[in-house]
């Protein structure tokens, strides 16, 4: 198998998604401590940034870090909006348009 392919997947669709969801994961960590500092939150956060970089080192190998880090950036974005909505400090719609602003500019920035 190509050192490019990951299960015959091309290595940044699973590396780029992996990493951003490492990222989120950490934020959620984050606000978890941000209520109470327990175990179970600071190895959610240590993990999830060890996972992250693991992963962002490994597509960096292959891939400029612009494009790597807008990507990661753009999934980890949509992670965490989906995660804040999920728990109930969801954005209202000036928030939201500010966040559409943004992805579509990284969108747009990337290629």
């Amino acid at each position: 198998m190509s050192p490019e392919m990951i299960w015959g997947i091309p290595r940044p669709l699973i590396l780029i998604p992996l990493a951003a969801v490492a990222y989120a994961a950490a934020t959620v960590g984050i606000k978890m401590v941000s209520t109470s500092v327990t175990t179970a939150s600071v190895i959610l956060i240590v993990a999830s940034f060890f996972l992250a970089t693991v992963s962002e080192a490994a597509l960096l190998r292959h891939s400029d870090l612009g494009v790597i880090y807008l990507a990661i950036i753009a999934l980890e974005t949509l992670a965490v909006l989906s995660f804040a909505a999920l728990i109930g400090e969801g954005l209202n719609t000036k928030q939201l348009l500010g966040a559409g602003f943004v992805l579509t500019g990284i969108a747009l920035v990337s290629h």
